[in-house]
Order: structure tokens, then C-alpha cells, then sequence
């Protein structure tokens, strides 16, 4: 299978050279900043506070702006935008919202505008290592059937497709355990289950180059507003 990088993928498959773009789910602005580079305008929205704090407090790149926000409830007008992104971020959307977080990328697309959406599947060495900590096999089938149906009902045409493998490099255990252990739920889990994780570390990463490597699938899909 392919193997790229969600943000690669995302560049090939938009122009956004001068192009209005909501950022849903930016976290830290990490992906907005790297749109920002490529031309865009780029309002982030976030329901965290300290992460779009993270965000504003970023050197800005083309003077992108972020918000504390809901995805199904953008703070935008009608048409307004010409780009939405959801990157990795839909499945964080509860699940009895994820439908009205597609509507409302819908609703404030311009006709022809785009939402491009890359999702983790479960499945892979990346999600069976953090299963114990957090199982989101239901949330991200959730998503996955919320995608289908906006292509199928909520006036989105499907433009592409594509699954591929992002490799997630650890230098070690514990530079894992601090990339996935945050909040007083997932450290609890973490340190019941933590003999089983470390021996999934060992046996599922590849070692390659010093760091263990693990292999997430990725599903992304590009559709437009119709007119």
C-alpha cells in the first residue's frame, strides 16, 4: 500500500492559493499554518480553548486566525468559504454530531467548494498498540458512515478517494507513552495496561533508523458542494 503523509496527500489533492479555508479540529494550528504557507486564508476553529491559545500564540505565517468553536455550529456565513478540512479531526466530533459537522461544512461552502476529510482507520500496528488505552473503533466507524452518508444525501459529491499508510515513529517507550497519555482517564489506563502496551511497542513497531515505526492507515476523501 501507499505510504505518505495525511499533509502530503491533503497538498496534492487542493489548490489553496488564495483560497478561503476553514481549519475544523485545528488543534495547535499545526495543518493550518502549513495551508496558510500554501496561500490560503485560514480561519482554525477549536472547541479547546488552550489549544486554539497554542494556536494564536504561533508565529503566523499569512495571518490566519483562529476561534473556539464547534464544527457543527461554524461561526460562518452561508457560502462563505471556499475549502473546509477536517484533518483527523472529524472522529473527535461526537458521534450523534458528526452528521451536523458535515452539514455545516456544507452550509458555509461556497458552490463548488471542497471538503477534504482524512480519517484513522482502526486497524494497523498504530491503533492496536493504543487500544488499550482508548478503543475508537465505534467513533471512527461513526465517522466513516457520517462521510458516506453526506456523499450519498447531503448535496456533497465524492471527487476522490484514498487509503494509504502513515508510518508513527517512536524513539522509544516512553516518548510514546507522552505522545498518548493525556488526561486523568487515558493515564489511568495507561498505567493498568501498561506491561501489555510495552510489549505491543516491542512487537508491532518496526525498527528502522534508531525510532520503532507503526503503520496507521489512513482514508481520505475529497467532495464537493453541489451547486
Amino acid at each position: 500500500m501507499l505510504r505518505r503523509h495525511p499533509k502530503d496527500v491533503m497538498m496534492d489533492f487542493l489548490d489553496f492559493d488564495g483560497k478561503r479555508v476553514v481549519d475544523a479540529g485545528c488543534g495547535t494550528g499545526t495543518v493550518a499554518r502549513a495551508m496558510a504557507e500554501r496561500g490560503a486564508i485560514v480561519i482554525g476553529i477549536d472547541t479547546d480553548a488552550d489549544k486554539i491559545g497554542r494556536a494564536e500564540a504561533a508565529t503566523p505565517v499569512r495571518g490566519e486566525t483562529f476561534l473556539v468553536a464547534p464544527a457543527e455550529d461554524m461561526p460562518f456565513d452561508n457560502g462563505s468559504q471556499d475549502i473546509v478540512v477536517f484533518f483527523n479531526s472529524l472522529h473527535h466530533v461526537a458521534p450523534d454530531r458528526q452528521a451536523a459537522a458535515l452539514a455545516e461544512a456544507r452550509r458555509v461552502l461556497a458552490p463548488d467548494g471542497e471538503l477534504f476529510i482524512s480519517e484513522p482507520l482502526a486497524e494497523g500496528p498504530r491503533y492496536e498498540l493504543t487500544r488499550a488505552i482508548e478503543d475508537e473503533a465505534e467513533i471512527r466507524a461513526s465517522a466513516r458512515d457520517a462521510i458516506r452518508a453526506a456523499a450519498a444525501n447531503a448535496g456533497l459529491e465524492q471527487e476522490g478517494e484514498l487509503v494509504f499508510i502513515q508510518e508513527r515513529p517512536f524513539d522509544n517507550f516512553p516518548s510514546f507513552r507522552d505522545a498518548v497519555v493525556r488526561g486523568e482517564r487515558r493515564t489511568r489506563a495507561f498505567a493498568a495496561n501498561e506491561s501489555e502496551i510495552r510489549e505491543k511497542f516491542e512487537t508491532l513497531g518496526a525498527a528502522r533508523g534508531g525510532r520503532m515505526i507503526f503503520d496507521q492507515p489512513i482514508r481520505v476523501n475529497l467532495l464537493r458542494k453541489s451547486r
